[in-house]
């Protein structure tokens, strides 16, 4: 992406940078993306972290609730469909959360957030010296390398960051803030598999809910077929198969339909799909985790901002 004042091209791991980042002149394309952003930014502010997953769960229920004209629908039943939809994916997500118990899985989880392997091994050594109760500060460094200044006792600790251009410099500090943001989360809430999967895994909880109406049937959908949205982006992004994905994960071939019964109880919870390798792997062996509360704040955010936008349209 460019900077917007300056020109200059810019590396972001961020989906809220990303929005931020976007120049269009269609003026409903602006309020579409700022309204994305939203979901991305609460997120952020929250967590600091799960932005872009945030972004593609609002785009599919959004696009999903504009196929099935929920505008139109009834806007207290829709939002219980919704609610009723959310809590119940929320608390299969907590069930499905481990804590986290080694160096290895603080530096996997710091890595993840931030795609970088070495600001995950600084972050989780850090943490791992001054505690998580520490305060951690990120300043600059006089050379091109990391820095690490330790205070007194009471752990006050700051991350220097070294690099070769004003840009790269900018984007080390945003990521090892972010590292350290959600390396804490994963200790205090615990993690679970990344990639998409953890959301996958919450289809079987699903099949007990009950709707009074249609439009709080259509609320329930809407989260829902949100769920797969997630790995598909990722999928997508990749030269595999969608299906081929599913088929490999969950040890049963892909039917047209729903895939609530290809994520029922009883598989492994932890096998997801490593598009690098192109293999299904344990996502916890393998660090691609994620922590609990990042997961479950880009999902409720995300379902705020279409329950807003679908509200919008229908007044």
């Amino acid at each position: 992406m460019s900077d917007k004042e300056t020109g200059e091209t810019l590396i972001a791991y961020d989906g809220a940078a990303v929005v931020k980042g976007i120049v269009l002149e269609d003026p409903y394309e602006i309020e579409g993306a700022e309204l994305l952003g939203e979901a991305a930014i609460r997120t952020k502010e929250i967590v600091g972290d799960g932005t872009a997953t945030a972004i593609v769960l609002a785009h599919s229920m959004l696009t999903y609730g504009w196929e099935h004209q929920a505008e139109k629908a009834d806007q207290i039943r829709l939002k219980q469909g919704v609610n009723k939809a959310t809590e119940t994916v929320v608390a299969a997500l907590r069930k499905q959360a481990l804590e986290l118990t080694t160096k290895d899985e603080l530096a996997a989880v710091a890595a993840t957030a931030v795609a970088d392997p070495e600001i995950g091994e600084l972050v989780a050594d850090v943490l791992d010296k001054v505690g998580m109760k520490s305060v951690i500060t990120v300043g600059e460094s006089q050379s091109r390398q990391f820095e690490i200044e330790y205070g007194d006792e009471y752990g006050v600790v700051e991350i220097q960051v070294g690099a070769e251009t004003k840009a790269d410099l900018e984007l080390k500090k945003r990521s090892v803030e972010k590292a350290i943001s959600v390396a804490k989360l994963a200790v205090e809430e615990g993690i679970v598999p990344g990639g998409g999967i953890a959301l996958l895994n919450t289809l079987s909880a699903l099949e007990k809910i009950t709707s009074k109406s249609e439009d709080e049937s259509l609320g329930i959908r809407i989260v829902l077929q949100a769920l797969e949205a997630p790995l598909r982006t990722i999928v997508s992004n990749t030269d595999h198969d969608f299906d081929m994905v599913i088929t490999s994960i969950s040890g049963r071939p892909k039917k047209p339909g729903s895939l609530r019964a290809l994520f029922e109880k009883g598989r492994d919870e932890h096998i997801g799909f490593d598009v690098l390798k192109g293999q299904p792997v344990d996502m916890f062996r393998t660090g691609i985790i994620d922590p609990v509360q990042v997961v479950i704040n880009a999902l409720e955010n995300a379902t705020s901002v279409a329950m807003m936008v679908f509200a919008r349209m229908g007044t």
